[in-house]
């Protein structure tokens, strides 16, 4: 008997890989909106400044 391995059900693996995946897609998601938001938000700041 091995110890130090706990049995999960086989659609316990999936869940936490599908968890984990969607947490990066998230984050990944969130920081492409941060940078678009950023690099918007900088060129109008520039463009209403020199007005």
């Amino acid at each position: 008997m091995k110890m130090g391995k706990i049995p999960q059900p086989p659609h316990a693996k999936k869940f936490i890989e599908n968890f984990y995946y969607l947490g990066w897609g998230l984050w990944a998601k969130n920081a492409i909106i941060r940078h678009l938001f950023l690099s918007h938000y900088k060129e109008f700041a520039w463009i209403t400044s020199r007005s």
